[in-house]
């Protein structure tokens, strides 16, 4: 707990006594207890405790890991529940946006409801702000509503309101990103502010939960051209952490197929493969779309593949498209004929692939070994571990084969890659066993740009953080 500097408490003092809370302020908050609501499953059917009213039938679907269901009289999509539950908590925070002294700040709130035996109980409490100067630098402070323990920072609701303000001095423990936002006083709070014309209101609308300082910090002329347009993923894309770019050739294709992809809301991925296909397959995109690292970057561009023919002509490619980007990248430094479709399109990617990479691994092996010994020296300061996880570089090409038999992957074709210094790849195991394959790690330009657990499947949330961690301390540093 770091307590605050004498000019920021008495900004906190006078904003606290100018601004208050807006006017409808309990008009929201009463929406989100509204919906803090349970459905209720049993014999009789899905008891809906928003509008008491029960249906036989419900639609259904998977939310952040829950069950949840659409209520046919109320329309409201609540959480559903087995009748055997007892006791649960639901919490949603959000955010009001304001201005004040040339700053702007980020009000904190929480709105908890406690089910207990088919009855509610609701709270809410202001937790922590965020506040920001002109450079969009950020000070975080927290009142008691918060409990700060070594493993984080614990919302618990003594006040409504609570002006007793600490600074959050921890750079891991900070508070929320992702909230709701307030959106009755964005017209007046943005105007003549950088953000007045950014669209803010209509993209927190269409996704609920976004991370309001991440919009503020990255939107620009595009993005507010692109929610505009109703282009909410195109626009979310071109906001991300890394970026995505879109360039002029992108803008013809968004132009050309504007309400097909308006309609389905496509995203970057989705843009990347109707540019490829030119033709508005909206089965075929979604099939191929996590491809597009595969197309972009491991297919020769000299290499003409048609996305139809190898759906039509590879009867396994589908989850193997990594193995067959690859397969076309060593066939072409075989020599062999690229223009001939039973090469372009043979019938099984798997076996085609470990056919050719065979032939080049004992073409290869020798004077690839040196190289990655000596590439393995230059990066070996760049391992890193915690009390789980440890992750290091390849140091020698049986090293690249062993994973690839225990992972049940294609990277032991990465060795010539790694000699010539095109990528590095990294193995992340757990402590206790770091002879045992966990997940196989791919680096360009100081960037994870590929990690796969065994048979090429995505990597778990908490993997993810290790590698996220890694990244920015060891990598980018």
């Amino acid at each position: 707990m770091t307590y605050l500097a004498k000019k920021l408490k008495q900004l906190m003092c006078d904003f606290d006594n100018t601004i208050g809370l807006p006017k409808k302020f309990d008009v929201f908050v009463k929406s989100i207890k509204d919906n803090q609501k349970l459905i209720i499953k049993s014999k009789d059917g899905y008891q809906c405790d928003a509008c008491h009213n029960i249906s036989k039938n419900l639609k259904t679907s998977i939310k952040s890991g829950l069950l949840h269901g659409r209520c046919p009289y109320c329309k409201k999509e609540l959480e559903i529940k087995t009748n055997r539950i007892r006791h649960y908590i639901l919490i949603d925070r959000f955010a009001i946006l304001e201005t004040f002294q040339n700053y702007t700040i980020l009000r904190l709130f929480e709105v908890k409801t406690w089910y207990d035996h088919g009855n509610y109980r609701t709270l809410e409490c202001e937790y922590g702000r965020k506040i920001f100067d002109n450079c969009m630098n950020c000070t975080e402070i927290y009142n008691d509503n918060v409990i700060s323990t070594i493993t984080g920072k614990f919302v618990q609701q003594n006040y409504f309101l609570n002006g007793n303000w600490k600074k959050n001095g921890s750079y891991y423990n900070t508070l929320d990103d992702i909230l709701l936002l307030y959106p009755h006083n964005l017209n007046v709070v943005l105007k003549g502010t950088p953000w007045q014309y950014s669209q803010l209101k209509k993209y927190a609308k269409h996704f609920g939960y976004i991370d309001i300082e991440h919009f503020l910090r990255r939107c620009s002329d595009s993005t507010e051209m692109l929610i505009k347009a109703g282009l909410f993923n195109l626009a979310k894309d071109v906001m991300s952490y890394h970026g995505c770019y879109l360039s002029d050739k992108d803008y013809k294709i968004v132009q050309k197929h504007l309400k097909f992809i308006k309609k389905y809301n496509l995203d970057s991925e989705d843009i990347y493969i109707l540019k490829f296909l030119n033709e508005e397959n909206l089965p075929l995109i979604k099939k191929y779309k996590n491809c597009c690292y595969d197309i972009s970057e491991r297919i020769p561009e000299n290499i003409c593949v048609d996305l139809k023919e190898i759906d039509k002509r590879i009867l396994n490619i589908e989850g193997n498209f990594t193995e067959y980007a690859d397969y076309l990248r060593i066939c072409q430094l075989l020599s062999y004929n690229m223009k001939d479709k039973n090469i372009l399109y043979p019938e099984d990617a798997i076996s085609a692939h470990d056919r050719v990479v065979n032939l080049y691994e004992v073409m290869k092996n020798k004077e690839n070994q040196k190289k990655i010994k000596k590439r393995y020296n230059q990066i070996k300061n760049t391992t890193f571990s915690d009390d789980q996880f440890i992750i290091f570089p390849v140091k020698k090409v049986e090293e690249l084969i062993d994973e690839s038999k225990q992972q049940n992957n294609c990277v032991k074709t990465y060795a010539s890659s790694i000699a010539s210094g095109k990528c590095d790849i990294y193995f992340m195991r757990y402590v206790a066993c770091p002879d045992k394959s966990l997940v196989t790690v791919e680096v360009k330009n100081h960037r994870v740009v590929q990690q796969r657990t065994k048979n090429n499947r995505d990597t778990t949330e908490e993997q993810k953080r290790f590698l996220k961690e890694w990244e920015t301390s060891i990598l980018k540093a």
